[in-house]
């Protein structure tokens, strides 16, 4: 069911941290591999199991796919032309197996008019939901770059602790954004070179993808900008019911956001 209560767990405050979050949990899906072969477990446990693990190695695939895609730019041409229409209908269906959830949600909640309400109202609602989306587009090429150099690193023997998580919002400088995020920015540098050279053609269906490698830096700075994150929360901008009316428990708690 598409509803929740009493949860008022925060998402950690900037892509650094988020980053760190989703690489212990990828190590700990990873695990599961010993448990595939676990006696007594029924079918649909293997495969929530097996879903689990494949949640973490589509990164990989999907950078697979990107190199190999841009190997087709300097090998010689088939005797067939490239399955082009095969290839949008795969991405299509992707995007939509992807997107479905998140869009239903948010028709769930303009069908309702209390709950459009709780989220500030439609044009907020809406707002938001879209902003986030393009946030998400944007991180999701870099944080399964990361992913999937992570995951290497695993069949080497590296691994990542369990340490405090920060909480509390921060300013992250640009030292620190390019310290954490210089590989993809190299990567995605890299790849938009490549297709240039091999297929000038592709760039323009590649703009998305290269434009979330090469403003990984800067966007991680300003999505970490206590001043954006003010401004975002005094006119109700992704903000959730929570922080529009809180309930009971969350405003007795000592510097709780109060009621607008």
């Amino acid at each position: 069911m598409p509803e929740e209560g009493a949860s008022w767990e925060e998402n950690p405050p900037a892509l650094p941290d988020f980053v760190k979050r989703d690489l212990r949990w990828c190590q700990g899906n990873m695990q599961y591999f010993q448990l595939l072969g676990f006696p007594g477990l029924r079918p649909a446990s293997r495969i929530q199991i097996l879903l689990a693990i494949l949640m973490y190695v589509g990164a990989p695939a999907w950078m697979g796919f990107l190199l190999f895609g841009l190997a087709q730019a300097y090998l010689p041409a088939g005797p067939e032309p490239y399955p082009a229409n095969l290839g949008l209908g795969l991405f299509a269906t992707m995007m939509s197996l992807s997107l479905a959830p998140k869009l239903l949600g948010v028709i769930d909640l303009l069908l309702q008019r209390r709950e459009r309400q709780r989220y500030g109202g439609t044009v907020r609602l809406v707002g938001g939901a879209f902003i986030e989306l393009v946030l998400m587009t944007l991180f999701a090429p870099v944080i399964s770059l990361i992913e999937t150099r992570f995951m290497f690193g695993l069949l080497f023997g590296k691994a990542v602790g369990w340490e405090a998580q920060q909480r509390q919002g921060y300013r992250v400088s640009w030292g620190q954004a390019l310290r954490g995020l210089w590989f993809p920015t190299l990567f995605g540098s890299l790849f938009g070179l490549g297709l240039w050279i091999g297929a000038p053609g592709a760039l323009p269906w590649a703009a998305p993808l290269l434009t979330a490698y090469l403003l990984a830096i800067p966007l991680c700075v300003l999505t970490a900008s206590p001043r954006l994150g003010a401004l975002c929360h005094r006119w109700g901008i992704l903000a959730i019911p929570e922080e529009i009316a809180p309930d009971a428990p969350v405003h007795r708690l000592p510097g709780a956001i109060g009621p607008r």
